[in-house]
C-alpha cells in the first residue's frame, strides 16, 4: 500500500492525525495554485479552505491506484474556475476609495457651496425680475406652440 493509500484510508477512518496531515501536506500546492489563478488573497484562503472539503468529503471515490495530489489539484483548480465565474457575476468592490479615504483629509467645501447657493439665488432673482413683465397670455401662447401639430390650425 502507498504513503497516499494509507494517509486515505486513515482519513477515512476519521484520525485526527491523518486529516491533519494531509491537509499540512497539500496545503502549500493547494493555495499556491489558488493564488496563481485568482490573484486575490482573500478569495485564495476562502477557496483553499472549500478544497480541503471537497477532498474530505469526496475521499471515498478517489482511485488507490493514482496519485492523491494531482487529484486534489484537479478540485482546486475545479473550484477556482467555479471561484472565477461568481466573480464575473458580481460587481468588483473598489478598495481603493476606502485608502484614499483613510490617508487624505476631508475637504470643507461648505464656502464653496455656500457661494454657489447665493449666485444662483442672485441669478433667479434676476431672471424672476425679468420675466414678471410678460403677460400670462404670453406665456399660455408659448405653452401651446410647443405641443406637437394636431392638425388643427393656431387660435
Amino acid at each position: 500500500m502507498t504513503a497516499d493509500a494509507d494517509l486515505v484510508r486513515r482519513c477515512l477512518a476519521d484520525e485526527t492525525a491523518a486529516l491533519r496531515e494531509l491537509v499540512e501536506r497539500f496545503q502549500n500546492d493547494v493555495h499556491g495554485l489558488c493564488y496563481r489563478l485568482l490573484r486575490h488573497s482573500q478569495d485564495t484562503e476562502d477557496v483553499a479552505q472549500e478544497v480541503f472539503i471537497r477532498v474530505f468529503r469526496s475521499l471515498g471515490r478517489w482511485d488507490a491506484t493514482r496519485p492523491l495530489r494531482p487529484w486534489i489539484m484537479g478540485i482546486a483548480v475545479n473550484r477556482c474556475r467555479t471561484a472565477m465565474g461568481k466573480r464575473l457575476r458580481r460587481p468588483e468592490t473598489v478598495d481603493y476609495l476606502a485608502e484614499t479615504a483613510a490617508t487624505e483629509e476631508p475637504k470643507d467645501d461648505a464656502p464653496e457651496v455656500a457661494a454657489a447657493i447665493r449666485e444662483a439665488v442672485d441669478a433667479c432673482g434676476t431672471i424672476t425680475g425679468r420675466s414678471s413683465s410678460y403677460s400670462m397670455k404670453g406665456a399660455s401662447r408659448t405653452r401651446r406652440s410647443r405641443r406637437p401639430w394636431s392638425g388643427r390650425s393656431a387660435r
